[in-house]
């Protein structure tokens, strides 16, 4: 079994925590509460402020009333900038989303980089409050010296990565860097999900057994929500136990509401409400879709780049163009994959669930069909449009494959005549030079076929 369809309770919970914001700035702000504790407590047994000559004693401070001043300003500084800079950036983001969609703004929530700055403002708060509050009144009171030092550096640290900031931020919301973040998910899904040609059978249909028609009871959502996940393992393992036949219905990416059947299981007279319970659980569900186990998603998010660029406020062929360099990518990588099988045993070879995958056929008119109807807006589109059917054609694995390029090839040629007599020239030969390579594969296909 591909790695992204094992430990899915593992996954979800992983994927949950990268999009919080909260989880890593409270880490960041548990260990400051630890090193708070720690620094005074040296500061306390050794009294590294009162012992002549020490390395921390040249620090002035003009008492407890000067060191206090100066942990408050910096604690007082740093909640005005994690203020200023986070609503500035979520006013450009939301007008950058215009072009890229709100995926930015999920992209930004779930990096890592931008958590880790909140986290590293607020602990800096975080720490000269808690040193502030242990300075006492008096002048002859010893003075936390190296805690002191502590939330001076932190301080200083705060400043780097303001500036850390300012330039992530700004290389995030370039189109290179928003097309390449999508490019890595859908890199990511078809390396979690989808096996190597090798090492699984290319059956995507399943056949259930004759009886499942009139003896399988709906399993049906208790809410509604995005299926982010299913847990394949946990589903097999009760069907098994109540020696069950599954059907999955709802596959990762459909959206259900409350009392949508999410899968089929019979036969009936097994199905008990406990059973029913145990089954749900085996589905995950959001208030958005991620790419964990959808692919399409994965692809959409390119598709909706490149249509944002082509829209009439934006029209930026360019940044299209490079989403289909990237969509190619993912194709021809998943021309040398196949899906997880449709159908799943258990040890002893008994059926136990059928569910079927996104294969290549539909991953192909997931990307051309959309695109198809704006590239009429953009000859260096068209253009690159067709050179990516001939390289996904060269690598495709089966007739279907061939049959549903051909399609999109057919429909991009049905929109060439809205150029000009010599653009429409250029892209017509292209088109010929393409329809030429999928008969060549076509034929190659059927030889192949033929032989087995």
């Amino acid at each position: 079994m591909a790695a992204g369809l094992k430990h899915v309770p593992l996954i979800e919970l992983r994927t949950r925590l990268r999009q919080s914001f909260w989880f890593v700035p409270s880490l960041m702000l548990a260990a400051t509460v630890a090193l708070a504790a720690l620094t005074l407590w040296i500061d306390w047994n050794y009294d590294v402020g009162d012992v002549k000559g020490s390395a921390f004693a040249w620090i002035q401070l003009g008492g407890a009333e000067g060191a206090r001043a100066m942990l408050t300003s910096v604690a007082t500084s740093i909640m005005t900038v994690v203020g200023v800079i986070f609503s500035v950036t979520i006013a450009v983001l939301t007008l950058t989303t215009s072009q890229f969609g709100p995926r930015l703004l999920r992209a930004f929530i779930a990096d890592r980089a931008n958590q880790a700055v909140l986290g590293a403002f607020l602990s800096t708060f975080l720490y000269c409050l808690i040193i502030s509050l242990t300075i006492g009144d008096g002048d002859e009171d010893p003075l936390p010296r190296l805690s002191i030092l502590v939330g001076a550096g932190l301080a200083a640290i705060s400043v780097m990565v303001f500036v850390f900031f300012v330039h992530h931020v700004a290389r995030s919301i370039q189109a290179d860097e928003v097309v390449d973040v999508a490019a890595r998910e859908l890199d990511e899904v078809i390396e979690a999900v989808y096996a190597p040609a090798g090492e699984g059978p290319r059956e995507a249909f399943a056949r259930l057994p004759d009886w499942f028609a009139d003896d399988a009871r709906a399993v049906r959502a208790r809410t509604g929500g995005y299926v982010t996940s299913i847990d394949l393992d946990h589903l097999v393992h009760v069907a098994r136990e109540r020696d069950l036949v599954l059907e999955v219905v709802r596959l990762p990416g459909w959206f259900v509401t409350a009392g949508d059947a999410l899968l089929r299981a019979g036969p009936t007279a097994r199905v008990d409400e406990g059973t029913v319970e145990r089954l749900r659980r085996g589905f995950y569900l959001g208030e958005a879709r991620t790419a964990e186990q959808d692919l399409e998603f994965a692809l959409q998010q390119l598709v909706e780049i490149a249509l944002r660029a082509m829209s009439t406020g934006i029209n930026d062929p360019f940044t299209a163009v490079r989403c289909v360099d990237r969509l190619e990518a993912g194709l021809r990588r998943l021309c040398g994959r196949v899906p997880p099988p449709a159908a799943r045993h258990d040890g002893d070879g008994a059926l136990r669930l059928v569910m079927p995958w996104l294969e290549l056929p539909r991953a192909i008119v997931t990307v051309f069909e959309p695109l198809r109807i704006v590239a009429p807006g953009a000859p260096q589109l068209m253009r690159r449009l067709l050179e990516a059917l001939r390289a996904v054609a060269r690598e495709a694995p089966s007739e279907r494959a061939v049959a549903a390029l051909r399609h999109q090839l057919e429909g991009l040629r049905a929109v060439n005549g809205q150029f000009d007599d010599t653009t429409a020239a250029d892209v017509r030969r292209l088109a010929d030079d393409v329809a030429a390579d999928l008969e060549a594969v076509g034929a190659r296909l059927g030889r192949a076929l033929a032989r087995r």
